[in-house]
Formats: C-alpha cells, sequence, structure tokens
C-alpha cells in the first residue's frame, strides 16, 4: 500500500488538547468495517484500494500515563484481537502505514451513548472518589489506501460521516476534545429542520 498523502503534513496540523487511544484489529484478523467502509468509498466512484477501521477514545490531558495505559489495558483493548496505541496530549498519531486518516467525532451536545459507557464505568470503579469525573470522547478512524485526498474527503462526507452531527477530518488529526461551554446555546440537542 503506498501513501498518497503527506504524513509531515498531516502531522503539522494541530494535535487534539486530550489523551488519544487508537484502537484497530491486529493485521492477521478479519476487519468487517474495513471492508464495508471500503464497499460503500467505491460504490460512490472513488478509487480507493483497502481501508482499515478503527476506533478511537480521548481522556482529559490531566490524567497520567499510566491511568491512560491502564484503561488501555483493562477495558478498551481485547489484546488478542486487537492492537492499541496511545497518544500523549499534543502528540501525534504514528503516521498511517498506507493511506490517508479519515477521523469521525461526534459534535458537541450530540449524544455519544458509547462515551457515556465508558464515563459511567471508570467513574464507578477505576476512579471512584476522584474529585473530577472522568470525560470521555470517542471517534471512529479509516485509514484509505489509494485515494485522493480531495476526493476522499467529499466521498466520505457522503457514505462515512453525517456532517449534521459529526465532526470529518481528512488528513488531519485535530479533534475537538471537551463539553460545550455552558452559554454556547447547545443543549444536548440537535434538530434539523
Amino acid at each position: 500500500m503506498t501513501p498518497t498523502a503527506n504524513p509531515t503534513a498531516t502531522q503539522a496540523k494541530s494535535q487534539a488538547a486530550a489523551w488519544r487511544v487508537e484502537v484497530f484489529k491486529r493485521a492477521a484478523i478479519h476487519d468487517p468495517e474495513g471492508e464495508h467502509a471500503l464497499a460503500e468509498l467505491t460504490e460512490l466512484g472513488l478509487a480507493a484500494t483497502a481501508c482499515r477501521a478503527g476506533h478511537g477514545y480521548l481522556f482529559p490531558p490531566g490524567l497520567s500515563a499510566e491511568d491512560v495505559e491502564r484503561i488501555t489495558v483493562d477495558v478498551l483493548c481485547d489484546p488478542v484481537l486487537e492492537q492499541s496505541s496511545v497518544i500523549a496530549p499534543g502528540e501525534a498519531p504514528e503516521p498511517a502505514a498506507a493511506g490517508i486518516r479519515v477521523l469521525i467525532a461526534r459534535k458537541p451536545g450530540v449524544m455519544d451513548p458509547v462515551a457515556e459507557s465508558v464515563e459511567r464505568l471508570l467513574n464507578k470503579t477505576l476512579f471512584a472518589g476522584s474529585d473530577e469525573p472522568i470525560e470521555v470522547q470517542t471517534f471512529r478512524i479509516f485509514e484509505v489506501d489509494g485515494a485522493d485526498a480531495d476526493e476522499l474527503e467529499r466521498t466520505a462526507a457522503r457514505c462515512l460521516a453525517n456532517t449534521t452531527i459529526e465532526h470529518l477530518r481528512v488528513g488531519r488529526e485535530d479533534l475537538p476534545f471537551g463539553k460545550p461551554k455552558s452559554g454556547s446555546g447547545v443543549r444536548g440537542r440537535v434538530e434539523v429542520a
């Protein structure tokens, strides 16, 4: 697989101001989500040759590296089927071995049931009694090979992300982190006319 995006340009973009955990299937394990995404992208005319899918989690920058590693090992990653990487706040993830990275995260105020489940679990177990409840956000990752970045962005907006309620980042690593500021007008509900 040959990269079609400039990894240094990707790394130069601003990074998430949070701990980032990325989880992918191991290379030898079947990736049906990646295959499904590739089928959708190619059906819409994108000249992509491969797609790898994963999921990610953002955690507050105030956590220690040991805490994030413990959360990853104990809660987020099945070591038999998956591999994970932990990226410190402000750091760039390793460049994709192949292709262009697509990140999709919910916009502030849009419900994220997976993040809420992880928050509840952590706040009741590993961080029970902590002064500050742990905040978690989730995102999806697709590493697409053989595609033009501009065409990938247009196609991903049509089949991978709902841009009304999700942020779409193609070739960029700047994920927003944090709850909406009070008084921002966002009330946890999005209505589309």
